[in-house]
């Protein structure tokens, strides 16, 4: 597909991202569905990390959909999730 970031590139991302948020343990960029794009962690425990993840940033989209529409702002607000 055209237009898609590079996985290197978003493991890249990660990693600085990382780098500058203490106390982070794992980061992911997951779809609203929980599908994992791209993540690092830490603690490098691999399938099973990704799946926690992706079940939380699903999660926490719900909510943000719910917040979206209370304060009437559908746009410019994304989730950004760390462990």
């Amino acid at each position: 597909m055209e237009g898609l970031p590079k996985i290197d590139i978003l493991e890249s991302l990660l990693e600085n991202y990382m780098f500058d948020i203490d106390g982070a343990i794992a980061v992911a960029i997951c779809d609203r569905d929980g599908f994992i794009i791209a993540s690092n962690s830490k603690e490098k425990t691999g399938q099973e990390s990704d799946s926690v993840m992706g079940a939380i940033s699903a999660f926490l989209d719900i909510y943000i959909d719910r917040i979206k529409n209370e304060f009437q702002t559908q746009s410019n607000f994304f989730n950004i999730t760390s462990m």
